[in-house]
């Protein structure tokens, strides 16, 4: 994984303009203060109409899975998060060496049947690909790589 600048609390983190690296463990509130890292950056860079909820939604189910199944919560480990703005979007790649994901794709997570509870792993996926564009996997060496782009635009529709 590429080196950032150390902050304090553990994490770290690399600031390029519209460019923003951070480095943290992949504990609860590890992934809650970059969240809020990653916020700080961007908010004040917002145009009109643009907002950061749909990025946050969807990188808080992804790093949550990188929490509990890439890692775990008794082992967790350190986790890479790149975001660059692109036009109205915000391209993120999250980098870990905990475990590939089965079959070495992003699963499929479709919405259960009505009244059902949704499988582990089942909706948190639906949500990501329903938000997110352009939702990349792969495997590098030991490292686990998704990439995926977040609309900013707070008209976005399905």
């Amino acid at each position: 994984m590429s080196g950032c600048i150390t902050l304090n609390g553990g994490g770290t983190a690399a600031r390029w303009g519209d460019r923003l690296c951070l480095q943290f463990m992949s504990t609860p509130r590890a992934v809650r203060r970059a969240l809020l890292g990653m916020r700080e950056h961007y908010e004040r860079r917002l145009g009109p109409g643009q907002s950061l909820d749909l990025v946050e939604t969807v990188l808080a189910e992804a790093l949550n899975n990188i929490g509990e199944h890439a890692y775990t919560p008794a082992a967790p480990g350190r986790v890479e998060m790149h975001l660059s703005r692109i036009g109205d979007g915000l391209a993120v790649e999250l980098r870990d060496r905990g475990a590939a994901m089965p079959g070495g794709r992003v699963p499929r997570g479709g919405l259960p049947p009505e009244g059902a509870l949704p499988p582990e792993g089942g909706f948190g996926w639906f949500l990501i690909r329903t938000l997110a564009e352009d939702l990349r996997y792969c495997r590098h060496g030991d490292e686990n790589r998704l990439h995926l782009l977040v609309s900013l635009r707070k008209d976005k529709t399905w």
